[in-house]
């Protein structure tokens, strides 16, 4: 059951991987200053919220369930901060940033946030 409703976000989350694993001379550079903090920042709303979703509608783990923004907010936080992670440590021509890893635990946060007002009671 976990899987049947978590999926998207499964998905979502190896997306988000594989832009995170590509050498740093694999990705065209752009000249919009703080460009990929956007990106950042949207890339981890979204995964944000597919967890969620997910979390809520499955019924294999009881505490996803009741505490669906909680936990999206920690995998989504621990997820980004390993990938600056490996980034900086294992990716050719790449570097883990603070930046990058404050503004995918902003955008869990936030996405957390509007789900626990909007649903009062995760």
């Amino acid at each position: 059951m976990f899987f049947r409703y978590c999926w998207k976000a499964l998905v979502w989350a190896l997306f988000i991987l594989i832009i995170c694993i590509l050498p740093g001379r694999e990705i065209p550079e752009v000249k919009i200053h703080n460009l990929d903090k956007v990106i950042h920042f949207f890339l981890y709303i979204i995964l944000g919220w597919l967890l969620i979703a997910g979390f809520v509608k499955q019924t294999s783990i009881p505490s996803f369930r009741c505490f669906a923004c909680t936990w999206s907010f920690i995998l989504c936080t621990t997820y980004g901060g390993t990938l600056e992670l490996v980034q900086h440590f294992f990716i050719p021509d790449r570097t883990g940033d603070w930046v990058d890893f404050f503004t995918n635990a902003c955008s869990s946060l936030i996405t957390s946030g509007i789900c626990m007002v909007k649903y009062k009671s995760l």
